[in-house]
């Protein structure tokens, strides 16, 4: 095996490791799906807090974005390392 192939190959394995933290962002957005749907009970929990509510809002806004910045940002990353990669592979090879 030729060192241009040897990188192409560590550069598919490294989108094979996004394309398993794709994987496990996405149960990480459907698991704060489950959340925002039961944001209402977390709220009326909340309320007896000072400032409870916005604060229980506040997370739940920011876990949502949060777990969906992390599963475009690897998805992404994914589809580049294993389709493509050009760039990488040619500053790797320098």
């Amino acid at each position: 095996m030729s060192k241009d192939e040897a990188l192409w190959v560590v550069i598919r394995g490294g989108g094979v490791v996004f394309l398993v933290l794709t994987v496990v962002s996405l149960t990480s957005v459907v698991g704060m799906g489950t959340y925002w749907l039961h944001l209402g009970d977390i709220v009326d929990a909340a309320s007896s807090v000072p400032d409870g509510k916005m604060m229980a809002e506040t997370t739940a806004k920011t876990l949502v974005s949060k777990s969906i910045g992390e599963f475009i940002l690897y998805g992404i990353s994914a589809f580049y390392f294993m389709r493509r990669g050009n760039l990488v592979h040619r500053f790797i090879s320098r």
